[in-house]
């Protein structure tokens, strides 16, 4: 079979030709960060806001993991039920707001709303996967794979916290968590949109 020049090009392209897999892979490497701190840096973070003990801010961090389990029992519901775009944009809105509301409010009642972020976030990681891989034919496989290595915003975002917390605090800090959260409400939002564009 012989292939024109645009067909080639096609080829190597793969799943980049589609804008709403290329934001998705940008999203999932943010959010991926995000989430990271979230679980791994909060005790540091309650600490300060609250004055608590070691002991106790860990404690209140180990309600994010039980938000967690309870939002994946019910995200599978949920997922069936609902547009995963729809979905992805208000839980991860829902979330920043949360991140806010801890930054501007503080002491115990800040550490009470990051406690609850668990329940939100829990199904951000398959909404978003599931999202970037639609109607990408042959390139899912290639798709999957990138998204896959997207994970590693785990690792180099909480770096950029590390930076601003050393700079700043970790109260403030805490804007790069929102950014990344407000950021993968909008494309949850807009996802339509950049789905359309690449037809």
């Amino acid at each position: 079979e012989i292939k024109s020049s645009d067909q080639k090009l096609a080829d190597r392209s793969g799943a980049f030709r589609y804008p709403h897999f290329v934001l998705g892979l940008v999203i999932m490497f943010i959010y991926m960060g995000a989430e990271a701190i979230l679980y791994q840096l909060m005790t540091p973070y309650f600490k300060e806001i609250a004055g608590i003990s070691t002991n106790m801010a860990v404690k209140y961090s180990a309600f994010i993991f039980y938000g967690l389990m309870i939002g994946r029992l019910l995200g599978a519901g949920i997922m069936t039920r609902f547009n995963a775009s729809i979905v992805l944009g208000i839980s991860t809105f829902i979330s920043s707001g949360l991140v806010i509301g801890s930054i501007v409010i503080g002491g115990i009642y800040g550490v009470y709303l990051i406690m609850g972020i668990g329940l939100f976030i829990s199904i951000v990681f398959a909404s978003i996967f599931s999202l970037a891989t639609t109607n990408l034919g042959r390139y899912t496989n290639q798709a999957s794979s990138f998204l896959i290595m997207g994970i590693s915003g785990g690792f180099f975002i909480p770096l950029l916290f590390g930076i601003v917390a050393d700079s700043f605090s970790l109260r403030i800090s805490l804007v790069v968590v929102v950014v990344p959260l407000l950021l993968t409400s909008i494309y949850g939002f807009a996802f339509n949109y950049f789905l359309k564009k690449k037809e």
